[in-house]
């Protein structure tokens, strides 16, 4: 049986050439000079304040949660048609997912679900909501972007609003995608990218973090690097990770960014060439809505 892989990345010359510089330098771990550069191309992109540039989308999930402050047994909103790093995040910070069901026509988390299971499952205690089967505090909601369509994100700033919750999305494979022609963060508190190998733009392994509060990127920079203080050395002001990307990735990742464009427009006439010459009634296209700009990660029927 002849394997079909789910996308095979599209390298350019850049790539190339960056990664040479890298080992001419000598500039191979997490020191180096692409990766900031990358970083600021995905702030430049997403219309960022700030970026952290971590070893994968998933953890970048987990240290956006952790950024922004989630405790034990807290109940995160998602879709229930998501990748395992979604739910996965949240079961890593000891917290709980709290799964809906998603639309027929665009696969994005059914918000009439949320809304309503929130007016008549809750009850308010101080500043949140609780579930009143479990006694359990609802403190963030978090949004994936289908394929790289993009939700109702007025409504979920509503809710979110209503309801007192964080907004963290999950823009794995969005990269480039905007809400009314304006950036994510205008509806979100953090937004997490993933440059996998298998997305339009990759990196071969990483994911960035990007938002516009200085103390959510201040606290996914220190977690990503195990901790450590700038005062004195190995010392520690928390308990964090390794998973500050690596040189060799970030060349990468510069190299695919920096063809954006180039990519979304060859994404997009593969797009338009299915939806002409695939005629089958039974075939069933999604409806991609009109508020977002979706450029498909994948095309699916």
């Amino acid at each position: 049986m002849k394997k079909i892989n789910i996308l095979e990345p599209k390298l350019f010359k850049k790539e190339k050439k960056y990664l040479n510089d890298c080992l001419k330098y000598n500039e191979i771990s997490t020191y180096g000079r692409f990766i900031e550069r990358f970083e600021n191309r995905v702030k430049l992109v997403s219309k960022a304040k700030y970026g952290v540039a971590t070893t994968s989308g998933s953890v970048g999930l987990l240290l956006a949660l952790k950024a922004i402050n989630i405790k034990t047994n807290d109940m995160v909103i998602t879709p229930s048609y998501t990748f395992a790093a979604t739910t996965n995040s949240i079961i890593h910070c000891s917290a709980t997912p709290l799964l809906f069901d998603i639309k027929e026509n665009d696969m994005n988390i059914d918000l009439n679900k949320v809304y309503e299971f929130l007016k008549t499952k809750t009850y308010k205690k101080g500043n949140y909501y609780f579930h009143k089967k479990t006694k359990k505090r609802i403190f963030c909601i978090l949004p994936v972007t289908t394929f790289s369509i993009i939700p109702n994100m007025d409504e979920v700033k509503r809710i979110a609003k209503e309801f007192n919750l964080k907004i963290i999305i999950d823009a794995a494979s969005a990269i480039g995608a905007t809400y009314k022609n304006t950036s994510l963060l205008n509806y979100s508190d953090l937004v997490v990218y993933s440059f996998n190998g298998n997305k339009s733009v990759t990196s071969g392994g990483g994911g960035v973090v990007v938002t516009n509060n200085k103390q959510f990127s201040k606290k996914v920079m220190l977690l990503s690097t195990n901790a450590k203080s700038k005062k004195i050395p190995y010392t520690y002001e928390d308990i964090g990770y390794n998973f500050r990307i690596t040189n060799l990735h970030a060349a990468i990742g510069l190299g695919q960014i920096e063809n954006l464009e180039k990519i979304l427009y060859k994404k997009q006439k593969i797009q338009i060439y299915y939806k002409r010459n695939i005629n089958n009634v039974n075939f069933k296209f999604p409806t991609l809505p009109t508020w977002g700009k979706n450029i498909l990660w994948l095309n699916f029927l």
